[in-house]
């Protein structure tokens, strides 16, 4: 019976199209945060990359979502409750942070199944902007900046035996919201935690997701495909749903503008998150290397990623496990051209197209 703790930090602040105080596979997979510069070197040549550069969707809806591998990817895990002896470090918190959009959800439910598939057992608490905390269907108000109230978490965990995995996200989406907390991040430290990070590649995927999610409404709405009317937002709570009329109309004049956005909001949070005093040893991974699998990048990169990122964790992780939670998904979303996502593709097409450096990120 294990227990760790994961936390997922959503982080971002878009203003009026300005960042405030603005962030193939296998030998790029983490990145140092001074190697940022994703759109002359992460995303070259995207649309010839192996297909682990962009996603299909505007937030990746993976197999994995909903809290649970499918029947078919728990086959030959061992994903019994019942764990008779602890892991050595099973009472170190598990850090992760990733910006909104970045497909953070799917990344953190896979990273707490393949924990539990390698000996840990898990209890999940949600932590929102309105700083409302899920316990085991329970619910209590708690402020996720207070390193008592984590230290006392981590404590009562560490009594159970059990695995916290802790989601915080912070008001606003600002990445400063946690330089300012130095306690809670010394806290984390203290308490001898393992961290790693994710940012999403493809800022037209960010642009897309951010649209069609109600963060942004500057660069364009969403609209049916079919009516090509201006429809209602999809919205955070229904990112799971795959519907092919949700589109979005990006405005011409400001696309430009809204890509090269989404692109500093990746590299601003991992800059302010590479500084002393915050996380300079901390790994990123892209969101484009750890679906790669479900695409067309084959099981051995997935392993070979998600292997990776699992040892960022403290994890030395088991091949034969990751095969067997991987294998069932591999080229189940094969990556789709942007234009079934923009209504208005061909003019999007023609703004981006003196600008190469973004101008790759689109799938043709």
């Amino acid at each position: 019976m294990a227990k760790f703790v994961v936390f997922l930090y959503a982080a971002t602040l878009l203003h009026h199209g300005v960042v405030a105080n603005t962030g193939d596979c296998e030998d790029n997979i983490s990145i140092s945060l001074l190697q940022m510069d994703i759109h002359l070197s992460a995303h070259a040549d995207a649309n010839q990359s192996e297909g682990i550069r962009s996603m299909m969707g505007s937030r990746h809806t993976s197999n994995l979502v909903a809290g649970s591998l499918d029947g078919k990817s728990r086959q030959g895990l061992d994903m019994s409750s019942d764990h008779a002896e602890r892991l050595p470090d099973f009472d170190k918190p598990r850090v992760y942070m990733g910006n909104h959009c970045g497909g953070t959800s799917w990344i953190h439910e896979f990273i707490t199944q393949l924990l539990e598939a390698h000996g840990y057992k898990t209890l999940v608490i949600n932590v929102s902007t309105t700083l409302v905390l899920g316990i085991n269907g329970e619910t209590v108000i708690i402020n996720p900046t207070d390193p008592d109230v984590l230290r006392e978490q981590h404590a009562n965990a560490t009594k159970e035996g059990r695995t916290l995995v802790f989601m915080p996200s912070w008001p606003h989406w600002e990445p400063w919201r946690l330089q300012e907390s130095v306690e809670i991040v010394q806290a984390m430290k203290d308490l001898g935690s393992y961290f790693v990070g994710s940012y999403r590649g493809n800022a037209v995927d960010r642009l897309v997701c951010d649209v069609k999610d109600g963060f942004l409404s500057w660069p364009g709405y969403p609209i049916s495909a079919q009516t090509g009317e201006e429809t209602d937002i999809r919205g955070p709570d229904k990112r799971d749903v795959v519907d092919p009329d949700l589109q979005v109309y990006l405005f011409p004049e400001k696309v430009v503008e809204a890509v090269e956005t989404e692109f500093n909001v990746e590299k601003s949070t991992m800059s302010l998150l590479a500084k002393p005093g915050m996380f300079p040893d901390m790994k990123h991974f892209s969101y484009e290397d750890l679906y790669a699998f479900e695409a067309d990048a084959g099981l051995e990169k997935g392993v070979t990623v998600w292997s990776k990122l699992l040892g960022e964790l403290g994890l030395v992780a088991d091949p034969q496990k990751l095969r067997a939670a991987l294998g069932p998904l591999v080229g189940t979303r094969p990556l789709q051209p942007h234009s079934s996502q923009i209504y208005n593709f061909e003019q999007v097409k023609d703004t981006l197209a003196p600008h190469r450096e973004y101008f790759e990120y689109l799938r043709l």
